[in-house]
């Protein structure tokens, strides 16, 4: 996968890349200063450009994530999807390759997110 191709993706998964490069931009901040906070504990993030993702933990210890996205930005429907928590870390973690890929000078920092977060 490219960075920003999400449409490349199975039907079903490309709301959670489209999220996801939302998340992970290419801006003056640390990678992991929105992930750590959906990764590490239940809770969730949104932003511009109408987008949201919410780390949901069940009594049975397992972990779904609630993720939406404006149609009418994102082009694609349905709108919300639920994603169980390995459906996310292997998405996570090629976005994370294919924004290396695009961004090399930030290929290190990339590398030590994948190694802190286990991805």
């Amino acid at each position: 996968m490219k960075w920003g191709h999400y449409y490349e993706a199975y039907p079903h998964d490309q709301l959670l890349f489209w999220v996801l490069q939302c998340v992970l931009r290419p801006y003056n901040v640390p990678l992991d200063r929105w992930l750590k906070k959906i990764i590490t504990h239940a809770g969730g993030l949104s932003g511009d450009p109408g987008w949201s993702m919410e780390r949901i933990s069940s009594n049975d210890g397992t972990d779904a994530y609630q993720v939406w996205a404006d149609p009418d930005i994102s082009g694609i429907e349905p709108a919300e999807a639920t994603y169980n928590a390995d459906t996310v870390r292997q998405a996570l973690r090629k976005s994370l390759v294919a924004f290396s890929e695009a961004f090399p000078e930030r290929s290190s920092e990339v590398k030590d997110v994948l190694r802190r977060y286990h991805l």
